[in-house]
Protein backbone atom coordinates (compact mmCIF):
# COMPACT_ATOMS: atom_id res chain seq x y z
CA UNK A 1 0.00 0.00 0.00
CA UNK A 2 1.52 3.37 -1.09
CA UNK A 3 1.35 6.20 1.23
CA UNK A 4 2.04 8.99 -1.69
CA UNK A 5 0.91 8.19 -5.30
CA UNK A 6 3.84 9.28 -7.71
CA UNK A 7 1.55 11.99 -8.80
CA UNK A 8 1.51 13.40 -5.26
CA UNK A 9 4.90 12.85 -4.61
CA UNK A 10 5.60 14.90 -7.94
CA UNK A 11 3.17 17.87 -6.92
CA UNK A 12 4.66 17.81 -3.30
CA UNK A 13 8.17 18.29 -4.79
CA UNK A 14 7.16 20.88 -7.40
CA UNK A 15 5.09 22.78 -4.47
CA UNK A 16 8.06 22.57 -2.18
CA UNK A 17 10.19 23.85 -4.99
CA UNK A 18 8.26 26.84 -5.94
CA UNK A 19 7.65 27.80 -1.56
CA UNK A 20 11.81 27.59 -1.86
CA UNK A 21 12.32 29.85 -5.26
CA UNK A 22 9.41 32.21 -3.48
CA UNK A 23 11.13 32.24 -0.25
CA UNK A 24 14.20 32.64 -1.82
CA UNK A 25 12.96 35.43 -4.27
CA UNK A 26 10.79 36.92 -1.02
CA UNK A 27 14.32 37.38 0.89
CA UNK A 28 16.34 38.10 -1.91
CA UNK A 29 14.30 41.31 -3.42
CA UNK A 30 11.69 41.74 -0.29
CA UNK A 31 13.50 40.81 3.07
CA UNK A 32 17.13 41.60 2.70
CA UNK A 33 15.97 45.52 1.58
CA UNK A 34 13.85 45.62 4.30
CA UNK A 35 16.07 44.20 6.73
CA UNK A 36 18.70 46.25 5.18
CA UNK A 37 16.79 49.48 5.72
CA UNK A 38 15.43 48.83 9.24
CA UNK A 39 19.16 48.46 9.81
CA UNK A 40 20.55 51.80 7.89
CA UNK A 41 17.49 53.45 10.09
CA UNK A 42 18.89 51.57 13.26
CA UNK A 43 22.41 52.52 13.17
CA UNK A 44 21.04 56.28 12.04
CA UNK A 45 19.08 56.39 15.25
CA UNK A 46 22.06 55.03 16.98
CA UNK A 47 24.31 57.85 15.58
CA UNK A 48 21.33 60.42 16.00
CA UNK A 49 21.14 59.36 20.29
CA UNK A 50 25.00 59.72 20.09
CA UNK A 51 25.01 63.06 18.45
CA UNK A 52 22.19 64.49 20.83
CA UNK A 53 24.12 63.24 23.63
CA UNK A 54 27.36 64.64 22.96
CA UNK A 55 25.72 68.07 22.10
CA UNK A 56 23.33 67.43 24.91
CA UNK A 57 26.49 67.66 27.37
CA UNK A 58 28.15 70.05 25.38
CA UNK A 59 25.18 72.23 25.57
CA UNK A 60 25.22 71.00 29.72
CA UNK A 61 28.51 72.20 30.11
CA UNK A 62 28.22 75.84 28.23
CA UNK A 63 25.10 76.00 30.43
CA UNK A 64 26.91 74.96 33.90
CA UNK A 65 29.50 77.79 32.38
CA UNK A 66 27.53 80.72 31.71
CA UNK A 67 25.66 80.11 35.03
CA UNK A 68 28.91 79.79 37.20
CA UNK A 69 29.93 83.24 35.10
CA UNK A 70 26.51 84.81 35.84
CA UNK A 71 27.02 83.97 39.46
CA UNK A 72 30.38 85.60 39.29
CA UNK A 73 29.25 88.37 37.72
CA UNK A 74 26.77 89.07 40.19
CA UNK A 75 28.95 88.62 43.36
CA UNK A 76 31.31 91.27 41.36
CA UNK A 77 28.39 93.33 41.20
CA UNK A 78 27.20 92.99 44.60
CA UNK A 79 30.95 93.82 45.85
CA UNK A 80 31.07 96.52 43.72
CA UNK A 81 27.39 98.06 44.94
CA UNK A 82 28.82 97.21 48.45
CA UNK A 83 31.90 99.43 48.09
CA UNK A 84 30.06 102.31 46.03
CA UNK A 85 27.41 102.32 49.30
CA UNK A 86 30.12 102.37 51.90
CA UNK A 87 32.34 105.44 49.35
CA UNK A 88 28.45 107.37 49.31
CA UNK A 89 27.80 106.67 52.93
CA UNK A 90 31.53 108.18 53.95
CA UNK A 91 30.94 110.77 51.29
CA UNK A 92 27.43 111.59 52.86
CA UNK A 93 28.92 111.73 56.80
CA UNK A 94 32.14 114.23 54.96
CA UNK A 95 29.40 116.56 53.56
CA UNK A 96 26.84 116.46 56.94
CA UNK A 97 30.37 117.17 58.54
CA UNK A 98 31.26 120.06 56.48
CA UNK A 99 27.61 121.24 56.67
CA UNK A 100 27.34 121.17 60.56
CA UNK A 101 31.35 122.71 60.26
CA UNK A 102 29.79 125.05 57.73
CA UNK A 103 26.65 126.27 60.07
CA UNK A 104 28.49 126.13 63.13
CA UNK A 105 30.77 128.77 61.56
CA UNK A 106 27.96 130.79 59.97
CA UNK A 107 26.61 130.44 63.85
CA UNK A 108 29.63 131.79 65.35
CA UNK A 109 29.60 134.74 62.54
CA UNK A 110 25.91 135.77 63.35
CA UNK A 111 27.09 135.69 66.93
CA UNK A 112 29.92 137.52 67.11
CA UNK A 113 27.92 140.07 64.46
CA UNK A 114 24.73 139.95 66.94
CA UNK A 115 26.87 140.67 69.75
CA UNK A 116 28.62 143.64 68.25
CA UNK A 117 25.46 145.15 67.22
CA UNK A 118 24.11 144.65 70.60
CA UNK A 119 27.34 146.55 71.56
CA UNK A 120 26.60 149.07 69.56
CA UNK A 121 22.72 149.47 70.00
CA UNK A 122 23.38 149.82 74.07
CA UNK A 123 26.22 152.56 73.09
CA UNK A 124 23.74 154.63 71.08
CA UNK A 125 21.09 154.07 73.96
CA UNK A 126 23.38 155.25 76.23
CA UNK A 127 24.28 158.10 74.16
CA UNK A 128 20.69 158.81 73.80
CA UNK A 129 20.38 158.73 77.76
CA UNK A 130 22.62 161.29 78.25
CA UNK A 131 21.75 163.61 75.51
CA UNK A 132 17.75 163.06 76.66
CA UNK A 133 18.66 163.79 80.59
CA UNK A 134 20.75 167.10 79.41
CA UNK A 135 17.69 168.02 77.45
CA UNK A 136 15.96 167.03 80.65
CA UNK A 137 18.12 168.57 83.31
CA UNK A 138 18.42 172.00 80.87
CA UNK A 139 14.52 171.94 80.37
CA UNK A 140 14.14 171.80 84.42
CA UNK A 141 17.09 174.47 85.23
CA UNK A 142 15.33 176.81 82.50
CA UNK A 143 11.71 176.23 84.22
CA UNK A 144 13.20 176.65 87.53
CA UNK A 145 15.04 179.90 87.06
Amino acid sequence: MEFFSAETARQLLLMMAIFWAAYWLLRVFLFRPVYDLLEQRRTEIATALEIFERAKGETEAELDLQRSRLAEARGRARSRRDELRKEAQARRQEILAEAKRHGSDQLQAAQVDLDRQVATARLSLEREAERLAEQMTERLLERAS
